[in-house]
């Protein structure tokens, strides 16, 4: 802090003098009254610190001859707000994103469980468990020795297992978003972004009692990074289908370029017994060059390679034997096409 020390001046106390002095930085001249004798003021030009006289009856002095004298300041100086901003957030711990529902986009469409089915058989494995308890009683009483045991030991755990199976049905819940699943299981709900799944089979049967259609199973199983498997069916899910169509498009879009540039890379693509890279199309320790193949069907739940110049089909393959077939079909349709 600068202050100013001035000689002196002539003032008498009570008379409501004035007193005058001169800024030695800017030389600019003030003007204050005696009731500020020996205290300090601000230069109204430089905004410098001036301390005035103290008053004196018979003293005189040259208001005009001020000394400038730099005190030592033993205080540190204070840290502007920026400073002490950055220096909050240094000492603040950071506080880590929250992955939330908006992190996946905005939501399309939400999958509940079978209930009606499901329902139904936790009926069945209750009865079945209850009547394991019953046949142990018997049992124990002499009443059925060894056939009320060894039933107990059948029926017990089949009806424990099965309605436990049942309450992580009910408790099931997928809720699709435009960029991935939140899957939700015993009250705890898991984010599964697109980039996270690895792979996606699809398995569709038809079932046929005595030439009669008697309906459709749906099952797609996901495999994600952390090597966690999800299964999802029309056993567990109302319509899931459309679940399966929507994860098999999706995971698709992120995992086909990342197929490609592996592929222009001259690396081998693998789709489970199925390969794909520059060579041509590997199936186990065969291989087929891309110019010897006539065509690749997709029918009834088959992929057929055609090989030129052989009647019969090179290689027949399941559908659901191959992970992310859609990724698959698309990558051999850009080399040398596929039949629909």
């Amino acid at each position: 802090m600068v202050i100013v020390r001035a000689p002196l001046p002539v003032v008498r106390a009570g008379e409501g003098l004035m007193i005058r002095v001169t800024c030695p930085r800017c030389k600019a001249i003030q003007q204050c009254s005696d009731k500020d004798a020996g205290k300090v003021v601000i230069c109204s030009a430089c905004e410098e610190k001036l301390r005035l006289p103290a008053a004196k009856k018979d003293d005189g002095a040259d208001l005009d001859d001020l000394e400038l004298v730099e005190e030592p300041d033993d205080t540190e100086p204070r840290p502007s707000r920026e400073d002490e901003r950055d220096e909050d957030e240094e000492e603040r711990p950071r506080k880590k994103k929250k992955k939330g529902k908006n992190a996946l986009g905005g939501r399309r469409a939400t999958f509940k469980p079978n209930t009606g089915l499901v329902y139904t058989l936790a009926i069945v494995f209750a009865v079945v468990g209850a009547a394991g308890f019953v046949f142990l009683v018997l049992g124990i009483a002499n009443v059925m020795v060894e056939s009320g045991i060894a039933l107990a030991l059948f029926t017990i755990p089949t009806g424990v297992i099965g309605f436990l199976w049942c309450l992580s049905v009910v408790t099931l819940k997928v809720v699709l978003h435009e960029g991935g699943l939140v899957h939700s299981k015993y009250g705890k709900r898991r984010l599964i972004p697109w980039e996270d799944i690895l792979t996606v089979k699809q398995a569709i049967t038809e079932h046929y009692t005595n030439g009669a259609y008697t309906g459709t199973t749906y099952l797609y199983t996901l495999e994600l990074e952390d090597g966690t498997r999800i299964v999802y069916t029309n056993y567990r899910l109302q319509k899931v289908e459309k679940l399966g169509q929507q994860i098999m498009e999706k995971t698709s879009d992120v995992l086909l370029p990342k197929a490609i540039r592996r592929y222009e890379k001259g690396k081998v693509v693998d789709f489970g017994k199925l390969g794909v890279s520059e060579k041509g199309l590997h199936y186990g320790s065969s291989l087929l060059k891309w110019k010897e193949i006539t065509g690749v069907k997709l029918e009834q739940g088959y992929v057929s390679v055609r090989k030129r110049g052989k009647w019969l089909n090179w290689c027949n393959i399941a559908v659901s034997a191959i992970p992310n077939p859609y990724v698959f079909l698309t990558l051999v349709n850009r080399i040398v096409g596929v039949d629909d």
